[in-house]
């Protein structure tokens, strides 16, 4: 299984395309702008990113770095997008 790491919007419309429905995917950078799209429940957002970009709020599928560092760990491979 797969962790996919979504740094931009293009990032996550190429994704869309090539990720597996087992694989992981987290938005974080600019990728939480992407959080306004219809998002599978596979799909995590980077909660201090959200914040930074005045995004948080409502959103239930939010993780921490320490939780993005565990699935990095439980992951392979881990695959950047950032087109």
């Amino acid at each position: 299984m797969s962790l996919h790491l979504i740094f931009s919007s293009a990032g996550w419309r190429a994704c869309r395309i090539r990720a597996q429905d087992e694989d992981q995917i987290v938005m974080l950078g600019d990728g939480v702008y992407s959080s306004t799209d219809n998002l599978p429940a596979r799909v995590l957002m980077l909660d201090e990113d959200l914040k930074i970009r005045g995004l948080s709020g409502s959103y239930t599928n939010t993780i921490d770095y320490p939780e993005l560092v565990r699935l990095c760990v439980e992951h392979h491979p881990v695959v950047s997008w950032n087109e």
